[in-house]
C-alpha cells in the first residue's frame, strides 16, 4: 500500500499536468521561432538566387561585349592594349 510519503516522492519524480502544459507552451514558442527563422532563410535564399541569375546574365553580356570589341578591333585594325 502506498503512503502519502510515497505519493509525494512520486510527484517529485514524475511530471505533472502543469509540467506538460509548460513544456507544450515552450514547444509552441520554439516552433514559432523556428518558423520565423525558416521564413527569413527562405527570403535570403531567394535574394541570393536572384543575384546569382543576374550575375550570370551580366557575365554573358560582358563576354558578348568583349567579342564585339575584339571584332571591331580586328575590322578596324586597331591594337588592343589590354588583353584578357
Amino acid at each position: 500500500m502506498l503512503t502519502d510519503r510515497d505519493i509525494n516522492k512520486l510527484f517529485a519524480v514524475f511530471a505533472t499536468k502543469s509540467d506538460f502544459r509548460e513544456l507544450k507552451l515552450e514547444v509552441i514558442d520554439l516552433r514559432e521561432t523556428v518558423n520565423g527563422i525558416v521564413t527569413a532563410l527562405d527570403s535570403q535564399s531567394k535574394i541570393l538566387e536572384d543575384m546569382r541569375m543576374e550575375l550570370a546574365s551580366s557575365i554573358q553580356q560582358l563576354n558578348r561585349h568583349d567579342r564585339w570589341i575584339r571584332t571591331l578591333a580586328d575590322v578596324t585594325q586597331t591594337v588592343l592594349l589590354i588583353e584578357a
